[in-house]
């Protein structure tokens, strides 16, 4: 279990690089992950977390309070507070639309078996509703939030799997949403701005004025000398860039 929990959080803590190292355009050869990373990571991802958390809470209330006696509130209510939490997650997260598709259709099999199957289920039970409510006492029985599926392996790994790729969204996420709300950035004697700093190197990226060029350095972090950037830097036009990186400084 610990060597999980380590492989995780390190995974969670590389996507967090990455995704917030994408936003300029840095590429992901350059990331590293260091103690201060995973923390970071940690406390974003938990931030985000209590987030969804709250809206989630509220729509479920919403739901049970107005569609208790519903077939499709029995449906949110095993499956809803989860498949909520990836959706919010995946249109924050800077993925291609077939990969947040993935994301949240695999994970949640008993979601759509309970909306899709109760179609071909109508004829014998006579309507949409009943049918629905038959494969959802069914589901239940043999999942639920436990997805106890055969194929899917005991409960607590489907739910170690579960939070894995909910905890990588998570990372995906605040990497971006971090870098793409910082106003504060730095700049060296030469104009250089400083976009990521490691334990012994730093990524620099070259600046026009105002804006970024995409051309970048990477530089020991030893002798850096610093002040703060008055006017707030817009990133560069990722149309027609090519970023490029240059080592030693």
């Amino acid at each position: 279990m610990g060597v999980a929990i380590t492989a995780i959080s390190y995974l969670v803590a590389y996507i967090f690089e990455k995704s917030y190292l994408s936003y300029f355009e840095i590429p992901e050869g350059l990331v590293q992950v260091e103690i201060k990373s995973i923390i970071l990571a940690g406390l974003s991802v938990l931030g985000i977390t209590a987030l969804v958390y709250q809206f989630s809470d509220i729509l479920a209330t919403f739901i049970q309070h107005n569609f208790a006696d519903k077939p499709m509130a029995k449906v949110f209510d095993s499956y809803g507070i989860i498949f909520t939490a990836f959706l919010i997650l995946c249109l924050f997260a800077d993925l291609a639309w077939y990969k947040k598709a993935f994301l949240l259709t695999i994970p949640f099999y008993n979601m759509w078996l309970q909306i899709v199957m109760p179609f071909f289920e109508m004829k014998r039970y006579g309507s949409y509703s009943e049918a629905q409510n038959k494969i959802i006492e069914w589901t239940n029985c043999h999942g639920g939030l436990e997805q106890r599926y055969t194929f899917f392996g005991n409960t607590f790994f489907l739910r170690f799997v579960l939070l894995a790729i909910y905890l990588m969204i998570a990372g995906q996420t605040a990497g971006y949403m971090l870098a793409s709300s910082q106003k504060e950035y730095f700049a060296d004697e030469s104009g250089r701005v400083l976009i990521r700093a490691y334990s012994e190197s730093a990524i620099m990226a070259y600046s026009d004025g105002n804006k970024l060029t995409g051309v970048f350095i990477v530089q020991p972090i030893n002798g850096l000398k610093l002040k703060k950037i008055d006017s707030e830097i817009n990133v560069f036009d990722k149309k027609g860039v090519d970023s490029q990186v240059y080592g030693g400084g």
